[in-house]
């Protein structure tokens, strides 16, 4: 693969990740917002849809595969963007699993299984931390993407406005 092709595929497998992953769980996590809101407490809430929705999620983010670029990558912000790709990836699959089980745990309860708030508790704990992972690798993608995607030529420079020149 060459240099160039490997750049736009890193830069294509990137996008579809947060438009067809991030985009889809965003879409899940609201639904699941909405229905965990006071005012829909004493509504249905379809829990066996949100699985499927979440396990959705999951199958999208770990069949996009980084072997092939991996092997390609040549420069070293190629190779840490790769890794905080393939960190990120992991975080995303441990918080599916993690709403995924909290999803079934709500669902448990409201089909009449004997949940301890314990339990409860502990499993939401677990979820909110594997939220605060992915949005910290996220946000390390997001400086490595910026850095790789950057195009530092001419064509595209900045003037910087001076307090004087936007008081004029």
């Amino acid at each position: 693969m060459a240099a160039n092709s490997t750049n736009k595929e890193i830069i294509k497998m990137v996008n579809d990740f947060y438009l067809n992953v991030i985009d889809d769980f965003k879409e899940a996590e609201g639904i699941i917002i909405n229905e965990s809101k006071f005012k829909s407490i004493f509504k249905h809430k379809d829990h066996d849809r949100n699985i499927r929705k979440l396990r959705s999620c999951k199958k999208k983010c770990i069949a996009i595969s980084t072997k092939e670029l991996e092997s390609a990558a040549s420069s070293k912000i190629e190779k840490t963007l790769l890794n905080d790709f393939e960190r990120t990836r992991y975080a995303f699959v441990t918080l599916c699993d993690a709403h995924i089980q909290l999803q079934q745990s709500l669902k448990d309860k409201s089909e009449g299984a004997k949940v301890k708030y314990s339990e409860y508790k502990e499993i939401y704990n677990r979820m909110q931390k594997c939220r605060q992972d992915l949005n910290r690798q996220l946000h390390e993608l997001d400086i490595d993407y910026t850095d790789y995607t950057y195009d530092d030529g001419e064509e595209f420079s900045y003037e910087f406005l001076s307090y004087e020149d936007i008081n004029k």
